[in-house]
């Protein structure tokens, strides 16, 4: 897997998750808003866990090989189409 994203690209993309989730269409923002805090707060910690792995194995700019293997894996765990390198 050789397609390269920024390290927040895994947190962006699972809190773009998080918000994206349907909701009621009679919901108020005051509830979605407490929604999306919910899920946040139920995934803070594997956020930190993802962030501090990739902060421990840096790598180059234009290299991170490591680092977009990990974040399709995790996007493709979420259920995900997930496309790397020359697919």
């Amino acid at each position: 897997m050789s397609r390269r994203c920024s390290p927040l690209a895994l947190p962006l993309a699972v809190l773009a998750l998080v918000a994206a989730q349907p909701v009621c269409a009679q919901s108020s923002v005051p509830d979605l808003e407490q929604e999306i805090r919910q899920r946040a707060a139920a995934i803070e910690g594997r956020l930190v866990a993802w962030r501090r792995d990739i902060h421990e194995h840096p790598e180059l700019g234009e290299q991170e090989t490591c680092t977009s293997a990990l974040v399709a894996e995790h996007l493709g765990n979420l259920g995900l189409e997930v496309k790397t390198g020359g697919e």
